[in-house]
């Protein structure tokens, strides 16, 4: 693995689980959604590697 797609990586765990730890208190349903398409987006990047 590439120092490119190890930084890559760590960015992608690092707001996937940024963006869980504001889903978990956050009391807006819009809001909720756009965190969990958020969320979504980045365990899909982390997938791909």
């Amino acid at each position: 693995m590439s120092i490119l797609t190890a930084i890559k990586v760590n960015w992608h765990k690092l707001s996937r689980n940024y963006h869980m730890l504001l889903l978990e208190d956050c009391l807006d349903h819009e809001f909720k959604l756009k965190l969990r398409r958020k969320v979504e987006y980045h365990v899909l990047k982390l997938s791909n590697y």
